[in-house]
C-alpha cells in the first residue's frame, strides 16, 4: 500500500509525521520523505507483498525494533531510529534524510564523471570498508551488500549506509539472502547463509565495482545469461575476470568496458591483490577472504600513490617511481618522496601519511586518521608544506638544524627532512628516477 501525500502517520515512540513526497521504490517498499518534529526525515514504508514473503515476519519486526533500540554503529549508517504503528497490515521505520549533496551508488557507478577525483573513489572505499568493520565489530551481519545500499558524496568520498533493516546479528537464520551479484558464491549455491564472512565477498565486489565500474565476475560468460549460467557464474564456478590463469572469464574486449582501459593502470600491488581477493581459494572458502584491515591498508597504500599529470588526468605511480601518463604521455611522478615503515609515498598535494601506515591499528576509525598532509602552495604548486596533523609535536631536522613542528602547524618539503611519528622514522628524501 503507497502513501499519500500528507498522510499522517505515528511512531512507536509518540512521533507523528507527515508524507511530504515519494523519494523512491524498491522491491521491498517506498522511501518518502517525511516532515517530523520541525524537520525532513526519511520513512521506508514496507510493501504488503514484501511483509508477507518474510519467512518470521515476527522476528523480522523484532529485530528492526532491537536495532533502533541498540542504535547505529556509527554516524555512517542511516540508522533506524523509529518504528511505525501499523496501517491496513503495513509498517515501516524512521530514518535520517540523506543529505542532497550525497548520491546512490548505483549512480555514480553509471556517472563516473560525477567523481572529480579519483582519489574520491578511493576514500569511499576506505569509509565504506570502515563503516562495514564497525558494523561487524558490533556483531552484526548486513545480508545485503549491494550497490544500491549506501550513497556517496562526491566532494569528499564520505559515505552514507541504508537500508539497515536487514542487518541481524551475525548467525541468525536470515531475513534476505542478498542480491544477486552481490551474493556470497557459498550462498548463491544454497550451501550456506549469510554470515560475516558471506559480507566480506560483497564487500571486495563493491570495492572493484567502483573502483574499475565493472563487475568483477561478468566476463565474456555473462553474454548469455540464463539461470543455470547464473548461478556458475556467481555461484558454483566463479571465475575473476582478470585471473591470469584461467581465463575462460576473460573481461569483455568492447570500448565501454572501463574495467579494460583502469587495469593495466593499477599499481602491481592492487591488482595482486584483486588478484587474491578473487582467486578461487577466496572465492570458495569463505574464512580465507581478505578482512576490513587487510582492505585498508592496501586501498591506503593506493590513495598514496595517485599523482595529478598537468594535463588534469590522475596517475597511478608503483613505489612512487614516475610513470608515463595514459592521457598525454608525459612523464609524471614527484620531485621528492616520504618513506616510512617501508612505504614509499610521492610528495603532492593533498598526499597523506595515514595512521595505519606508521603502527598497528585495532580500530579502523582510527586508523584513517591523517598523521602528516602534504599541501601545496597556492602561488606555487611545487612548494609543498607537511602538515602535523598528529596530536604531538615532532622534532624536525634538516641539514643540521632542527625545530619544532606543532600540531596543526608544517613544514616545508625538502629533501633530507627527518621527524618521528609514534616512534617511526619519517624521512623526505629525492626520487632515486625523478622526472
Amino acid at each position: 500500500m503507497a502513501l499519500e501525500r500528507g498522510a499522517r502517520i505515528k511512531t512507536k515512540f509518540g512521533r507523528e509525521m507527515r508524507v511530504e513526497r515519494l523519494i523512491s521504490e524498491g522491491g521491498q517498499g517506498f522511501v518518502y520523505q517525511v516532515y517530523c518534529e520541525g524537520r525532513q526525515m526519511a520513512l521506508k514504508w514496507y510493501k504488503p507483498v514484501f511483509v508477507q514473503s518474510i519467512h518470521d515476519a515476527e522476528r523480522f519486526k523484532d529485530n528492526l525494533w532491537n536495532n533502533i533500540l541498540r542504535g547505529a554503529p556509527s554516524q555512517d549508517f542511516l540508522w533506524p531510529q523509529d518504528l511505525t504503528e501499523t496501517v491496513d497490515g503495513c509498517y515501516g521505520y524512521l530514518m535520517e534524510l540523506a543529505p542532497r549533496e550525497y548520491v546512490s551508488a548505483r549512480r555514480i557507478i553509471r556517472e563516473p564523471q560525477l567523481v572529480r577525483s579519483f582519489r574520491r573513489f578511493v576514500d569511499a572505499c576506505l569509509n565504506i570498508v570502515v563503516a562495514f568493520g564497525q558494523l561487524h565489530d558490533n556483531g552484526f551481519c548486513y545480508q545485503d551488500l549491494s550497490d544500491g545500499n549506501f550513497f556517496i558524496n562526491p566532494s569528499n568520498g564520505k559515505v552514507l549506509i541504508c537500508d539497515n533493516d536487514n542487518a541481524a546479528p551475525g548467525g541468525a537464520d536470515p531475513f534476505v539472502l542478498g542480491t544477486p551479484d552481490f551474493m556470497a558464491p557459498e550462498i548463491v549455491t544454497g550451501g550456506a547463509t549469510p554470515t560475516q564472512y558471506s559480507d566480506l565477498h560483497s564487500l571486495a565486489v563493491i570495492i572493484f565495482y567502483l573502483l574499475l565500474l565493472q563487475h568483477p565476475l561478468k566476463g565474456i560468460r555473462s553474454l548469455r545469461m540464463d539461470p543455470k549460467t547464473q548461478t556458475e557464474i556467481f555461484g558454483s564456478d566463479p571465475v575473476f575476470i582478470f585471473d591470469p590463469t584461467d581465463r575462460r572469464n576473460a573481461a569483455i574486449q568492447s570500448p565501454e568496458n572501463n574495467a579494460l582501459r583502469i587495469w593495466p593502470c593499477l599499481p602491481s600491488h592492487m591488482q595482486g591483490f584483486f588478484v587474491r581477493a578473487f582467486s578461487h581459494e577466496m572465492l570458495h572458502n569463505p574464512y580465507r577472504r581478505p578482512i576490513q584491515n587487510e582492505w585498508v591498508r592496501e586501498l591506503v597504500r593506493f590513495r598514496s600513490e595517485i599523482v595529478d599529470c598537468r594535463c588534469g588526468n590522475e596517475v597511478f605511480l608503483n613505489e612512487a617511481e614516475p610513470r608515463t601518463c595514459e592521457s598525454c604521455g608525459s612523464l609524471c611522478g614527484s620531485r621528492l618522496r616520504i618513506e616510512v615503515c617501508g612505504h614509499k609515498i610521492p610528495v603532492v598535494n593533498d598526499a597523506r601519511v595515514y595512521t595505519c601506515q606508521t603502527m598497528r591499528v585495532c580500530d579502523l576509525d582510527k586508523a584513517l586518521g591523517p598523521q602528516v598532509w602534504a599541501l601545496a602552495s597556492r602561488r606555487d604548486p611545487s612548494d609543498i608544506a607537511l602538515r602535523n596533523m598528529s596530536r604531538d609535536p615532532w622534532k624536525a631536522s634538516c641539514n643540521g638544524s632542527t625545530l619544532t613542528v606543532a600540531p596543526g602547524t608544517a613544514v616545508r618539503a625538502a629533501d633530507g627532512v627527518e621527524f618521528e611519528i609514534s616512534g617511526q622514522s619519517v624521512r623526505v628524501c629525492l626520487n632515486e628516477k625523478r622526472q
